[in-house]
Parts: C-alpha cells; sequence; structure tokens
C-alpha cells in the first residue's frame, strides 16, 4: 500500500481530495498537514511514496516544501494543486520535478490521470531501486567468496562499505 501525503491549509479540500481518491478504487496510507510545517514533519518521519500539496499555505508555500522534500527524501512523485495559474508557479514546479501542476477546482478525470502517473512513476522507482539492488549483489558476492577463502576481514568490510553506500541512495534514485 502506497503512503501518500495530502497538505493542504482548507480541511475541505483534504477531503475533497480523499473522497476522489477513494473512487478511484486503490487504498493508500493517507498522511495529512494543514501546511508546510507540518508536512515537512511528517516527512522526516515517514517513509512517503507519494505527495499532493498546496501551493499557498501558511508558513511555507508549496514549492519551499516540494524543495524541502527533494533535499530530504530526493525524487519521489509529487503533485501540486493550485487555485493559481500563473505561469512563473507553474515553471517553478517544472524547475523542482514535480508531477503535475494542477489548477482548482481539480476536475475527477484530470486527477485520476495524476494519480494514475504518480503511481507508475512508484513503480518505476521501485523498479530501479530492485535492478540496482540485483546488479550489485553480484559485487556482493564476490566480496563473500573472497572473504571465505582467505578470511581476511577486509572482503567484509568493503562488503558493509558497499552496501551502507547502496542504502544511503535508495532515496535518490
Amino acid at each position: 500500500m502506497k503512503k501518500l501525503l495530502i497538505v493542504d491549509d482548507e480541511r475541505i479540500e483534504r477531503n475533497g481530495v480523499k473522497m476522489l481518491l477513494k473512487g478511484m478504487g486503490h487504498e493508500f496510507e493517507i498522511l495529512e498537514a494543514s501546511n508546510g510545517k507540518q508536512a515537512c514533519q511528517i516527512l522526516a518521519e515517514n517513509d512517503v511514496d507519494m505527495m499532493l500539496t498546496d501551493i499557498k499555505m501558511p508558513f511555507m508555500t508549496g514549492l519551499d516544501l516540494v524543495k524541502h522534500a527533494r533535499d530530504l527524501k530526493g525524487h519521489f512523485p509529487i503533485a501540486i494543486f493550485s487555485g493559481f495559474g500563473e505561469f512563473t508557479y507553474a515553471q517553478e514546479a517544472i524547475k523542482y520535478g514535480v508531477t503535475d501542476y494542477i489548477l482548482k477546482p481539480v476536475k475527477p478525470q484530470e486527477f485520476k490521470q495524476t494519480i494514475f502517473r504518480m503511481l507508475e512513476a512508484c513503480r518505476l522507482k521501485e523498479m530501479q531501486e530492485e535492478e540496482k539492488w540485483n546488479h550489485n549483489s553480484h559485487l556482493y558476492k564476490c566480496y563473500l567468496r573472497k572473504y571465505l577463502f582467505t578470511g581476511k576481514t577486509e572482503y567484509i568490510e568493503k562488503l558493509s562499505q558497499e552496501v551502507a553506500k547502496l542504502s544511503n541512495n535508495k532515496h535518490k534514485i
């Protein structure tokens, strides 16, 4: 089940997004924040797969939140919902690699397409991570064999370093 963070200072908007999600027939673990500051806390404490955020909120704009999320978690699907159609907002959002920039009021079909694009991005990210682990498994086996045949602990240390590097880069894919 994908973990989805909904960030909007309007409870009615968050409830509307949840209603649209329920109508799609796909289950999500939904986390909510009413501002960017709360969202940053949630992002720091949870492994969020996807995020939907408003652009204008107290304490921090949606764009600032996206920048913070990228710095903290690397690339994962984010969509911005906004009542503002200004080109500069959309341009800034693109710079941060958002999946979509959707104008409010949200059209259900457009919302559905956005969620499907985000789910596909999650699937591709998972495939890339799995491929990277599989690719590195050969290297791990080599270090283990060398350790078994030589008894030198330096190979175990190298293996531990490689696993740590891969784990640290998990969110940067």
